[in-house]
């Protein structure tokens, strides 16, 4: 049986198709997120050290520091990145995020240019599918997105480069895929599309064990996402998740505390999901899954320091993040905003 459920993973088939429209030459295609980031590290270093919002997926500094970078954080929101940047060593990679598919606050191309060679400024749109077409690369710089957190593919990251070079196109083609993993999250997919109460256990078993399978070494993407990210109608996911989160935000009107200020729907922005700030984000998360609407904190363990990095900090305590993805349209983001008003 058919059963309402609102969040989760992105079910098999839930994105619009249509003739393929292959990628720019500058962008290229990895298995995930830190794929790209171990590749850019290894190709365009050496680097010493890294930068990094206070704000972001625990797994990002874990990664850098893996890699052997030091790492210095700035606050979500600040707007002195540069000293961070100096008071490190060496050659810097400074992640200038695009929050939750939303622009940087930060003007890269800025603070590329402010910085020189010191550094190398990479716009981190993971939260989005086309943040590496959508967002001008900082000079000297890059744009990461992840369609695989955005899209129903099994693996999936995009980095946009000033310039591009045959010798690297050719050196990433020879990489290795990360097979099993996109074969988990797909199969978790399909269970999900199935929509069988029954199978959802393990369907989330599936989903859990594809992200704990992706290595940390570059890998290139697999051709059966290739081909879906390809044959994506770019403009209907983007206007779909625009509407949505425009809808949902009418609909719960002053009842929540919003992180989006008023151009949360304006192009570059595509909406990653629906950031609301809470008093009580564990009980709300707890309310919620109860009646099976699977809001999800972002990240309540980031890497921060509360009296350095004070918004970080409330973030990771009160922010949780409601679905507005292209599974959705006008109707059920009324719906998802009666289910959300009585819990606030």
């Amino acid at each position: 049986m058919q059963f309402e459920r609102f969040g989760g993973e992105l079910p098999l088939g839930c994105d619009r198709l249509g003739p393929p429209r292959p990628l720019p030459d500058n962008v290229y295609a990895f298995s995930h997120g830190r794929a790209a980031l171990s590749w850019l590290v290894a190709a365009r270093g050496p680097y010493a050290s890294a930068a990094i919002c206070a704000y972001t997926c625990p797994t990002v500094p874990a990664h850098f520091k893996r890699l052997g970078l030091a790492l210095g954080f700035f606050d979500y929101g600040a707007a002195d990145v540069a000293a961070t940047v100096g008071a490190l060593p060496g050659r810097c990679l400074v992640l200038v995020p695009a929050p939750f598919g939303l622009a940087p606050w930060l003007d890269a191309a800025a603070l590329a240019s402010s910085l020189g060679g010191r550094a190398t400024v990479v716009i981190d749109a993971a939260q989005s599918a086309f943040g590496a077409l959508d967002f001008a690369v900082p000079p000297g710089g890059a744009v990461l997105s992840c369609p695989r957190k955005a899209m129903a593919v099994g693996d999936g990251a995009l980095l946009a480069l000033e310039s591009a070079q045959d010798e690297e196109r050719e050196a990433i083609a020879a990489l290795p895929t990360a097979d099993a993993p996109a074969k988990a999250k797909q199969a978790a997919r399909a269970l999900f599309a199935a929509g069988e109460l029954e199978r959802e256990a393990e369907a989330l078993a599936l989903a859990h064990l594809g992200e704990a399978s992706f290595p940390a070494e570059p890998r290139r993407m697999t051709d059966a996402s290739c081909d879906v990210i390809c044959r994506a109608d770019r403009d209907a996911h983007r206007a779909r998740r625009r509407a949505n989160a425009a809808r949902l935000a009418e609909c719960l009107g002053d009842e929540a505390e919003l992180v989006f200020d008023d151009n949360f729907t304006a192009p570059p922005a595509v909406p990653f999901n629906f950031p609301i700030l809470h008093g009580d984000g564990a009980r709300l998360l707890g309310d919620l899954r109860a009646r099976r609407v699977f809001a999800t904190p972002l990240w309540p363990d980031a890497v921060h320091d509360p009296a350095r990095h004070p918004r970080a900090a409330d973030m990771a305590r009160r922010l949780v993040a409601l679905p507005v993805d292209q599974r959705y349209g006008a109707a059920d983001m009324e719906r998802l905003a009666e289910l959300v008003r009585p819990c606030l």
